[in-house]
């Protein structure tokens, strides 16, 4: 099969920085890892992440028997089309994300790649320097995203539901913000480290190998964290999959 031309552009870099660990989101919640702040440096990126950044998975490594070893989730990525897709999918939340902001933790924001177009195992090649990073996981977020973000079920937003009236959803139930992201691959994704280097926004990332075409993020993602029965064969057709949330 012949590699498709994927180029992702890098629109922001974020970092959280441990003297950060003290101060509450924008929004007036504890603080929390996916509360991060914009950078304009050029950044390091080693094996276990970005420069001078502090990670869940850092601080809490002796989880790594059960959620992974922390290098195989070095970056966090996410997609400015996923934050388009969010306000389609809850327009009366929408104002969360028109500012051109990080708000689910991501260290990477780029344009150009999407759950959608990458794909498991994806090797993409920085075309500034040395760096090379490789796919590993669609990211299946925290129950602090639904605590951030309480979604509205669509049957309760009638023009005649007051405020007062609206009942919450459940955090990871079908018609939450964690549910909907995690499902469908658009809560971001998880990289490794190949090969050491920098980054900075403006940046670009070119595909340069895909091992496993036949697993896009979105698919893979909707197989792992989706309510399908079909999560656990990994097996089932792509049309079987999109009945799936």
């Amino acid at each position: 099969m012949d590699l498709p031309e994927v180029t992702a552009t890098v629109e922001s870099v974020w970092e959280r920085h441990p003297s950060d660990s003290a101060h509450c989101g924008p929004l007036g919640e504890p603080p929390v890892h996916f509360v991060r702040r914009r950078t304009h440096q050029r950044k390091s990126v080693r094996a276990i992440g970005l420069e001078d950044s502090r990670e869940w998975h850092r601080d809490n490594c002796v989880h790594h028997l059960l959620f992974g070893e922390p290098w195989d989730r070095a970056l966090l990525v996410g997609s400015r089309q996923h934050y388009h897709d969010l306000q389609e999918q809850f327009p009366e939340m929408r104002h969360y994300w028109e500012a051109p902001e990080a708000t689910f933790g991501e260290q990477l924001v780029v344009d150009g790649l999407d759950a959608d177009k990458a794909c498991l195992g994806d090797i993409l090649q920085s075309t500034f320097g040395p760096l090379k990073l490789q796919i590993t996981c669609p990211r299946l977020c925290c129950f602090r995203v639904d605590h951030r973000y309480p979604a509205i079920p669509p049957a309760t937003t009638k023009a005649t539901t007051t405020a007062t009236t609206i009942p919450q959803v459940r955090t990871g139930q079908p018609g939450s913000i964690r549910h909907y992201a995690a499902s469908t691959g658009r809560a971001g994704f998880f990289c490794r480290v190949l090969c050491e280097g920098s980054i900075r926004q403006g940046d670009t990332l070119k595909l340069v190998q895909r091992p496993h075409p036949e697993f896009p993020l979105s698919r893979l993602a909707k197989l792992c964290y989706s309510e399908s029965p079909l999560r656990i064969a990994f097996a089932g057709s792509d049309q079987e999959l999109n009945k799936q949330q």
